[in-house]
């Protein structure tokens, strides 16, 4: 009975440890401009190459870049306390 108790336990801190991070993520990545979030999500979470977002964005692929670049650097800042205490 303890046992169990116990890993209900942890795996209850675990949801609530992984719903703070997602939560966290989710306002790093709110707190970017369009252009940024668009950018880093098209790259990130579809895949698209860097060519293929300048296309569907209407710019040039150096433009992108530095759009990536600048969120990239952006979500390191506010999400290293998250990660690294």
């Amino acid at each position: 009975m303890t046992d169990t108790l116990l890993i209900d336990q942890t795996g209850t801190d675990d949801a609530l440890i992984n719903a703070e991070i997602d939560q966290q993520v989710r306002a790093a990545l709110e707190a970017l401009s369009p252009q940024q979030r668009m950018v880093f999500s098209l790259r990130h979470f579809e895949g698209f190459k860097l060519r293929e977002i300048a296309g569907m964005m209407a710019c040039a692929e150096g433009t992108v870049k530095k759009y990536l670049f600048t969120a990239t650097e952006r979500l390191r800042a506010r999400l290293k306390p998250v990660y690294c205490g």
